[in-house]
């Protein structure tokens, strides 16, 4: 069959046409590995369901209502279903095209609208303009060079939110002797985009990619805090015309290049480990927590059975949140539920927003991993 003959031949879902053919045509080999369907337990929001609506509607036949508005944003973009499909289809992929034809159209659903209206007035972040310029008061002056050949580019809600991660990470630097490794700064842009990108706002998206790309662009490697903002730019960005000329991965990536010198942990209590997705499936780096956990702490944390690459969704990506908070809620429970930490365990992420998620539906702590490798976690018995 080729291409040609395919549905969904739109400005934006042409380029998945036989990934939704594919899908359409299978028995559902990755429903068991869907967190939203899990979630909502309803085969109408599987990668199956959503690609084989997303096929009925390019030819022509399913009705105008098809699904609701929402029915698009049913997905966390979590990738447990490409990692588990014998084509690797890319099924948040399609899925995001599929959204940015609907906001060609007008039809994306008001709480998207509403998030990317704040995310604009935001500069990249929905919190207020200007969010890193709080790094100034977070990070040692030496870690401001706007000149260093390396970047790390921290996103608006651990800025906000945690930051004594910031303040770990800067720790970290120092600790780890990386001397030509700087915070970006920027007063006009915050975050990585992914507003734009969840939303279906794919004009807004390139042109913001563009904005950080001239930013940043020239320095020789670049590493983000959270893993999902090294997804979209390396992943992501590519997509809508941005050509990198240097290395781009996790922050813990630059951690574990000098781990033999990381401090090691005097006490800690029994700590538990949440694998982000894209650390895991994205970056391919799921052992990476683990052996630095390991190092410092003399011991491996404790992960779930199904880890790595399986490892389970916390519910903080695609938009889920902001789109659909209660399906995300869920989806958080479920991956509670799978981790399992006790009463006296330590649930340890490896992202600000994975962290933003549990720690609402944990009653265990939760914790980033950065303090933990810096020698800050209060549970350890520092103050």
């Amino acid at each position: 069959m080729s291409d040609a003959s395919l549905p969904c031949n739109g400005p934006h879902l042409a380029a998945h046409a036989r990934a939704i053919a594919l899908c359409a045509a299978c028995p559902k080999l990755c429903r068991h590995q869907c967190p939203v369907a899990e979630a909502e337990q309803r085969e109408t929001v599987t990668p199956w369901a959503l690609m084989t609506a997303a096929y009925v509607a390019g030819k022509g036949l399913a009705p105008s209502d098809t699904g609701a508005a929402a029915w698009p944003f049913h997905c966390s973009s979590c990738r447990a279903c490409q990692v588990t499909c014998k084509f690797a289809n890319d099924v948040p992929g399609a899925i995001h095209s599929l959204r940015a034809e609907r906001f060609v159209a007008g039809t994306i659903p008001p709480e998207a609208r509403s998030a990317l209206e704040r995310y604009r007035s935001g500069r990249g972040n929905m919190y207020q303009p200007g969010v890193l310029e709080r790094l100034r008061g977070l990070v040692s002056p030496h870690h401001l060079d706007p000149g260093a050949p390396a970047l790390v580019i921290v996103d608006p809600t651990t800025i906000v939110r945690y930051p004594e991660v910031v303040r770990a990470a800067d720790k970290l630097l120092d600790v780890l002797q990386f001397k030509d490794v700087a915070f970006f700064v920027d007063r006009q842009l915050s975050g990585c985009g992914h507003v734009y990108y969840d939303t279906g706002d794919f004009e807004g998206f390139a042109r913001y990619a563009r904005q950080i790309h001239r930013a940043v662009g020239s320095r020789e490697r670049i590493y983000t805090l959270r893993p999902s903002d090294a997804h979209l730019l390396r992943d992501i960005y590519p997509q809508f015309g941005i050509r990198w000329d240097c290395r781009i991965g996790a922050f813990l990536e630059l951690v574990a290049s000098r781990q033999d010198r990381l401090p090691r942990a005097e006490a800690a209590p029994p700590l538990v480990l949440h694998q982000a997705c894209h650390l895991a499936r994205s970056l391919d780096a799921a052992e990476l927590p683990i052996a630095l956990i390991t190092r410092v702490v003399g011991q491996a944390p404790r992960v779930p059975a199904a880890s790595g690459q399986e490892t389970p969704c916390c519910g903080g990506g695609g938009g889920l949140p902001i789109i659909l908070p209660g399906v995300a809620s869920q989806v958080s429970r479920l991956c509670i539920e799978r981790l399992a930490p006790g009463d006296d365990d330590l649930l340890v992420t490896t992202c600000s927003t994975c962290r933003r998620q549990l720690e609402k539906v944990s009653e265990s702590p939760v914790q980033d991993i950065l303090p933990l490798l810096a020698g800050m976690s209060r549970r350890s018995g520092e103050s």
